[in-house]
């Protein structure tokens, strides 16, 4: 009797423990709306916002597009960066309503500008309000070592410009600048005296007076430029301006 009473409550619990991946295939999946995972219903053009490497203090602007791509109206009560709000601005603040995909006015044009005393990485995302898609890459890097392009005043040929340069530094490091090569396939650009390498620049400081000469050999336009390479001894990000531009242009 003890036996079989044994027997039938085994049974009774091996009928009431089910296999869990049973039980899962059996529930009710409930999705959860995540408003991230909705389908962009307008395409920015560009798709990546992408300045470069730009120079501190200086204030950079451009626009880009966007369009509905939907059948519905499409309004953006505000633009703004996701992190650097205050170095990146959007339009003029007003709402955007843009019409039905076709329909004249499902476009527009957005204005923006970026500035930033300080060096360092402003990479971020465009925060399009409530529209959580497109996202839109705003790329930005400001140097920490750069110096102005060159821009020659108009000379006689066989006459010579003379134009100084000074590189920068806005780091709070000291800087090895350790490559000076001036690409000059014309032969139209002098530095007397030359530039030594290394050359140091203290931190937040600039470098001494460069001495470049253009003496232009035809009457046309010369383009020129300068690489350098900086070497940082710390171990945070740094970028450099490595290209200087050299614009000239011979007259009779």
């Amino acid at each position: 009797m003890k036996l079989l009473f044994i027997i039938l409550i085994s049974v009774i619990l091996l009928s009431s423990c089910k296999d869990p991946s049973s039980l899962d295939a059996t529930r009710e999946k409930i999705k959860i709306y995540d408003p991230n995972d909705l389908p962009a219903v307008f395409k920015v053009i560009p798709d990546t916002i992408d300045l470069g490497i730009i120079h501190p203090g200086k204030l950079y602007s451009g626009n880009f597009s966007i369009e509905n791509i939907s059948n519905n109206i499409v309004k953006i009560e505000s633009i703004s960066a996701t992190i650097n709000k205050n170095q990146y601005l959007f339009g003029d603040n007003t709402i955007i309503n843009l019409n039905k995909k076709g329909e004249q006015g499902a476009s527009r044009i957005v204005n923006y500008s970026f500035i930033s005393d300080k060096p360092g990485n402003f990479d971020d995302i465009i925060n399009w309000d409530s529209y959580k898609n497109p996202k839109t890459p705003l790329i930005t890097k400001v140097a920490s070592v750069w110096a102005e392009d060159i821009q020659f005043n108009n000379t006689k040929v066989g006459e010579f410009d003379l134009k100084i340069l000074k590189i920068n530094n806005n780091s709070d490091v000291e800087v090895s600048i350790t490559d000076f090569l001036i690409s000059d396939p014309d032969g139209v650009i002098i530095n007397e005296p030359q530039v030594s390498i290394p050359l140091i620049i203290k931190p937040n400081s600039v470098t001494s007076d460069i001495f470049l000469t253009f003496r232009p050999k035809d009457t046309k336009e010369y383009n020129s430029k300068i690489t350098i390479k900086a070497i940082y001894p710390d171990n945070s990000k740094h970028y450099t301006d490595e290209i200087i531009n050299i614009v000239g242009r011979g007259r009779n």
